[in-house]
C-alpha cells in the first residue's frame, strides 16, 4: 500500500484495515496503543506506536510521522505545519467528496486494487466544507436509508470510497460544484493549509509579500474568523447551495487577497453595530498578523471614517452617521458589540473599566459606554486564562492553582468578578512557562542524574489527609530548592520526576489558605475530591453521603472534603503505609480484622497500628 501525498493517517489506517478484511478500526489499532475503540485518534493520541503502525501498515516510518497530528500544547495540534485548535479538527465524521471519489476511480490501476480511494487531509478541517481539489462540496452521509447513514472511521468491513452501512459506492452520489467564479479567491487557502509545501507556496503568489511572509496559522485563524463574523449562520446553510453556503469565507479570501484595501466592502454585510465591530476586529487580526507598513492602511480603514462628499466635506447624511458611531452606547446594545453579559458589563464600568459616561433615560440617568473601549475589552476578556484551563493544562487540581496565584508564582492580575476565581493574562501564563523551561534546560546543563527517581504525582500520593502543597512544591522547584529532570508527557505535573528522598520534604509542605488575601473557591469538583483523597477517578463512593451539586462536573464542598480525609484513610494510602499493592493490603488488613469504617475507609489511627505492626511486604499472612 502506497501513501498518498495529501491523504490523512486516519485514511491511511482505514485502508490498511479495509484491504486486510478487518471489519472495524479496532482490530488493529488497538495492538498500536489506541485506547478507545469508538475514537479512531490514530493521528492524535500519544499513545499510538508509530513505527508499530507504520510496519503493520508496511508504510514508511515518515509517512506515518509526517500525518501525525503533533500536540503544540493549549488545546491546539499541528496539521503539517499549521497550527489549529483541536476542535477545528473533524476527528468523529468521515467527510468526502463525491467527485474525489470518481477521479481516484478513473486512475485504478485495475480490478486488484481495491483501496484506490483514498481521504484527503483538508476534509478533516471543519472550517473548509469543499474539496480543494475537486471543487464541489463535502458530505458525509449515504441516503441508502430515509434520514442517511453518517459515515464514521470505526467501521472498516467496506472500502473508503463506499457507505459503510450498505456498501454502495459514496462516487455515485450528487455532488454540489463550487461555482467557478469563487473558485480564484478560495483557492487562496491552499497556501495555508496545503500539507504540500510547493503548492503552498504556488497558492500564496496571489497575496501581498506582507501577508505571504506572515505566520500561516495566524492568518488561517483570522480569515476563518473574518468569514465567520460576515456570515455567522453559514455551518446552517445547506450544502446543496453552494454559494450561499461559502458566501462568507469567499468574501473572506477576497478580503485577504485584497488586503490592506477592500474593508469598506466586507463591512458592508453587517447588519448590526456588534457583527460590524467583529468584522473589524476579524479585519484587524489580519493586519496583527502581517508585517508591513501598509499595517497602519489597513488599520486606517478599520477606523470609523464615513466617505467624503465630492466637495471634501462630509454630507449630511454621512455626518449624522458618524456622530451616532461616536456616541456612547446603552447596555443593550453594549452586550451585543461586547458579546458579554450585563453583569460583566456593569460590574467592569463599577470597576472603572470603561469612562464613566452616562445617558438620560426619562428621569434616570444609565451607564453608557464608549464602542472602542467595548471592543477592546471584550478582546481582553475572552482572552483571559481561567484556574480550571491551567490546572488541567498543568495537570494539577484546581485549588493548586489558587496556590501558585496566592504565592505569585504566576500572577493572577486579569480582572475578575469577585467569587470567580482567580483569572491570568495570557502572557504571565507564558512568562511561567518560559521560566519552567529556563530551569529544565539548566538542570540540564548541570548533568546530575536524580537518584532514586519517582513522579510528582506518585510522590504527592504520600501527602494524606489535606490538600495537595502544589503551590509550595512548583515554587521550590522553580527557585532551585529541589532537584528534578522532565520526561516526555504532555503536562507539568505528568513530566516531573524527583528523587524518593524528596518525598519526605513534600510530606512537611504546608499551605495555610488563612494566611493569603485572596478568595479560594468553596468548593471542588468530583476529581480534585478523589485526588485529594488519593483514590482513582472510579472510586467515588469514598464520596458517599457528602452533600453535592450539578452532574458533569460534580461539585463538593471543600470543608466536607477535607473534613473527610483528616477522618478517614483510603486503601492507596495504606497500601503506601504498608509498602503493599492495594490488593494485598486489603488482605492484610482482614487478616488483622482492621475493617472498613465506610465504604473505602478506614479510620485514620489504622495507620497507628500499621506502624506499630509494619509487615515484610514480601509475605503476607496466610
Amino acid at each position: 500500500m502506497t501513501a498518498k501525498p495529501t491523504e490523512s493517517l486516519r485514511s491511511l489506517s482505514y485502508r490498511a484495515c479495509a484491504i486486510n478484511d478487518l471489519p472495524n478500526s479496532w482490530g488493529l489499532l488497538r495492538h498500536m496503543g489506541l485506547l478507545h475503540r469508538n475514537q479512531v485518534l490514530v493521528a492524535e493520541s500519544p499513545d499510538i506506536e508509530t513505527a508499530q503502525l507504520a510496519h503493520a501498515m508496511r508504510v514508511a516510518d515518515q509517512d506515518v510521522l509526517l500525518r501525525r497530528y503533533e500536540d503544540l500544547g493549549r488545546d491546539h495540534r499541528s496539521f503539517f505545519g499549521l497550527g489549529v485548535h483541536e476542535q477545528a479538527l473533524e476527528t468523529r465524521i468521515r467527510s468526502f467528496s463525491p467527485a474525489a471519489f470518481r477521479a481516484d476511480a478513473a486512475k485504478r490501476s485495475g480490478p486488484s486494487d481495491r483501496a484506490y480511494a483514498f481521504h484527503r487531509a483538508t476534509w478533516e478541517l471543519r472550517a473548509i466544507p469543499f474539496c480543494l481539489e475537486h471543487w464541489d462540496m463535502l458530505q458525509n452521509r449515504c441516503w441508502c436509508e430515509t434520514d442517511g447513514v453518517i459515515q464514521h472511521w470505526t467501521r472498516t468491513a467496506s472500502h473508503l470510497h463506499e457507505c459503510d452501512r450498505c456498501g454502495d459506492p459514496l462516487a455515485d452520489l450528487e455532488s454540489f460544484p463550487v461555482p467557478p467564479d469563487m473558485h480564484p479567491a478560495l483557492d487562496v487557502l491552499r497556501a495555508f493549509v496545503d500539507p504540500i509545501a510547493s503548492t503552498r507556496a504556488a497558492a500564496a503568489e496571489a497575496l501581498r509579500a506582507a501577508v505571504r511572509e506572515a505566520d500561516r496559522s495566524r492568518m488561517f485563524k483570522a480569515v476563518v474568523r473574518l468569514a465567520d463574523a460576515i456570515d455567522p449562520d453559514a455551518k446552517d446553510r445547506p450544502i446543496n447551495e453552494p454559494r450561499e453556503r461559502l458566501h462568507g469565507l469567499w468574501r473572506a479570501c477576497t478580503a485577504v487577497i485584497d488586503w490592506p484595501e477592500g474593508f469598506g466592502e466586507i463591512a458592508e454585510f453587517a447588519v448590526t453595530p456588534a457583527q460590524r465591530s467583529k468584522i473589524r476586529a476579524a479585519w484587524l487580526a489580519i493586519s496583527d498578523a502581517a508585517s508591513s507598513g501598509d499595517r497602519k492602511k489597513a488599520q486606517y480603514q478599520a477606523a470609523f471614517h464615513p466617505g467624503k462628499a465630492a466637495n471634501g466635506a462630509l454630507s449630511r447624511r454621512d455626518a449624522l452617521k458618524l456622530a451616532n458611531s461616536l456616541k456612547p452606547v446603552g447596555i443593550r446594545p453594549a452586550t451585543e458589540i461586547a458579546r458579554l453579559s450585563t453583569e460583566v458589563l456593569m460590574w467592569a464600568w463599577e470597576q472603572g473599566h470603561f469612562t464613566q459616561h452616562r445617558r438620560a433615560h426619562g428621569p434616570r440617568e444609565l451607564p453608557a459606554f464608549d464602542r472602542g473601549e467595548l471592543v477592546t475589552f471584550s478582546d481582553m476578556w475572552t482572552k483571559r486564562v481561567t484556574a480550571s484551563s491551567l490546572a488541567h493544562e498543568l495537570g494539577i487540581t484546581l485549588h493548586g492553582v489558587e496556590q501558585l496565584a496566592a504565592l505569585d508564582v504566576i500572577p493572577a492580575s486579569a480582572p475578575a468578578i469577585r467569587n470567580s476565581g482567580p483569572h491570568f493574562y495570557p502572557e504571565d501564563v507564558e512568562n511561567f512557562f518560559m521560566r519552567f523551561e529556563e530551569v529544565v534546560a539548566k538542570s540540564a546543563s548541570a548533568a546530575e542524574t536524580i537518584a532514586d527517581p519517582v513522579t510528582l504525582i506518585h510522590a504527592m500520593k504520600h501527602v494524606s489527609g489535606r490538600p495537595k502543597p502544589w503551590g509550595p512544591v512548583i515554587k521550590m522547584l522553580l527557585d532551585g530548592d529541589m532537584c528534578f529532570e522532565v520526561s516526555a508527557n504532555r503536562r507539568v505535573a505528568d513530566c516531573i520526576v524527583i528523587s524518593a528522598r524528596d518525598i519526605d520534604v513534600l510530606k512537611g509542605l504546608q499551605f495555610d489558605r488563612d494566611s493569603f488575601e485572596i478568595t479560594f473557591s468553596p468548593e471542588i469538583i468530583q476529581n480534585d475530591a478523589l485526588s485529594l483523597l488519593n483514590v482513582a477517578g472510579s472510586a467515588v463512593r469514598v464520596l458517599d453521603g457528602l452533600s453535592s451539586r450539578g452532574v458533569n462536573p460534580k461539585f463538593y464542598r471543600v470543608a466536607d472534603v477535607e473534613a473527610r480525609a483528616q477522618k478517614f484513610v483510603t486503601l492507596p494510602e495504606l497500601a503506601l503505609a504498608l509498602n503493599m499493592i492495594p490488593a494485598d493490603a486489603y488482605y492484610w488488613l482482614e487478616d488483622e480484622r482492621l475493617t472498613e469504617a465506610m465504604p473505602g475507609l478506614w479510620n485514620r489511627d489504622v495507620i497507628e497500628t500499621i506502624v506499630a505492626h509494619r509487615p515484610d511486604p514480601s509475605c503476607r499472612k496466610a
